[in-house]
């Protein structure tokens, strides 16, 4: 679980978070059919860009779905989070992954 989430709860449709910016976001738990969708987002070898293809695969903002562009344009501090859950706590943090504000 990751450091900056708080309040998380599984549901039927997977763990919901509460991510630093108040969102809520729910992340699915990762399967082989995620990383077939997310390598399809992304194209090349791209590894950063697969695990942002991972997160969108895999995780609703607010109940809606969201797409690689929507993952890029995330705040690092509101993506970190989203990372790790979806890493299973074994992705790297981002810098500048802490709120300025």
């Amino acid at each position: 679980m990751a450091e900056q989430t708080s309040n998380p709860r599984n549901t039927e449709t997977g763990r919901s978070i509460e991510l630093p910016d108040g969102r809520q976001a729910v992340v699915a738990e990762p399967r082989g059919e995620h990383l077939v969708k997310a390598g399809r987002m992304v194209g090349a070898n791209e590894p950063m860009r697969l695990m942002m293809g991972l997160v969108a695969a895999t995780t609703t903002l607010d109940g809606q779905a969201l797409t690689i562009e929507d993952v890029e344009a995330l705040p690092l501090w509101v993506l970190n989070p989203l990372m790790q859950e979806v890493g299973g706590g074994n992705a790297p943090s981002l810098p500048g992954s802490t709120s300025l504000n």
